[in-house]
């Protein structure tokens, strides 16, 4: 594989790569921002605005998100984005592709293709970390739900090992529970107040009916509210 950059229009010399980029190595997402520095779409009557800014996509690497008001909308932006990709060697798959309906429904969904394949229709997609459902008046309530999970098993995980090492210090609790279950109660908190009181007054040894003040001024930890 040869390379050749281009700046200021101007190109150097092609020269030879005799390893590709490694999985995960740090200049990987630099030449990926890199290569789609020139991508956008061209705007669209039907397109979403934030404080007077059209928002029409969003991109975390290669993974990409159109937004658009209406059917129409979005598959001008599809269309749009897949003639980018065939004109810059990209191969988009339509397969992997969802597309999902915030709001009430039609009682038929028009069809979406992307780069000739229909895109499927899903109530529910994990997106960067967050699970969507819209299906829900809360479209958030199925993401709180996984990390509430998440967060129960990683404090019992945490607790359990009582049983091992004998009852826990609660500096050494609360450095546990700063790394294993609070980045789970932040990332839920709408939902988790119960987890972190519970997990606060078990580490503590007192009752289910304390007052709450002391359980965050004995441990420096923030009430979640405060987060």
């Amino acid at each position: 594989m040869e390379y050749v950059v281009e700046s200021n229009g101007e190109c150097s010399m092609s020269f030879k790569a005799h390893m590709c980029v490694l999985m995960g190595d740090p200049a990987s997402p630099t030449l990926w921002l890199l290569y789609m520095h020139d991508f956008a779409l061209e705007e669209h009557p039907d397109d979403i605005s934030l404080m007077a800014t059209v928002i029409s996509h969003l991109e975390h690497a290669d993974d990409v998100v159109l937004i658009s008001s209406s059917c129409h909308g979005l598959q001008f932006h599809l269309d749009t984005f897949a003639k980018w990709c065939s004109e810059n060697a990209l191969v988009v798959n339509g397969l992997k592709s969802w597309a999902m309906v915030f709001g009430p429904l039609i009682s038929q969904l028009p069809i979406l293709t992307l780069a000739g394949e229909i895109v499927q229709y899903t109530k529910q997609h994990t997106y960067v970390g967050i699970t969507f459902c819209s299906t829900e008046r809360n479209i958030f309530a199925a993401h709180f739900s996984r990390i509430a999970t998440e967060a129960r098993k990683n404090a019992n995980a945490v607790l359990s090992i009582e049983s091992v090492v004998g009852s826990l210090l609660p500096e050494s609790a609360r450095i546990l529970y700063t790394a294993q279950v609070d980045p789970y109660l932040v990332n839920g908190c709408d939902i988790m107040l119960d987890v972190q009181k519970t997990y606060l007054r078990r580490v503590l040894g007192i009752n289910n009916h304390s007052i709450l003040a002391p359980l965050f001024m004995e441990l420096a930890i923030l009430p979640l509210q405060y987060h």
